[in-house]
């Protein structure tokens, strides 16, 4: 990959053996479109898709394999994939304390 090989030749090491606050300065870098790939004039366009497919599945239902125990629905307030919210459409404006339901339990039921 790309982004590995870069990591080594200009830090000495792979990404994943950066410290932490090593990966966030090379992110940091990164988004703000400082690096060059061989088949990316932009690092920061390879960064927005880094990101984009980071959300999607922190945020998707778990049944595709990311959101693992509904972590980002439950951080977010997201009720999930329920059937219909008659019960609580009359509680417009007001939290809600709703169990997030994923596509998983549906088919269980």
């Amino acid at each position: 990959m790309e982004l590995e090989q870069h990591c080594k030749d200009t830090l000495g090491k792979s990404f994943v053996d950066l410290s932490d606050d090593e990966k966030d300065h090379y992110l940091d870098q990164m988004e703000a479109s400082k690096f060059n790939y061989p088949s990316f004039t932009s690092s920061g366009s390879l960064f927005g898709q880094f990101l984009s497919n980071v959300m999607e599945g922190f945020l998707a239902d778990p049944i595709y394999g990311g959101n693992r125990n509904m972590v980002g629905w439950k951080m977010i307030g997201f009720p999930g994939a329920r059937y219909d919210y008659r019960d609580v459409a009359n509680l417009k404006g007001q939290k809600l304390s709703i169990e997030p339901v994923s596509i998983i339990d549906l088919l269980k039921a």
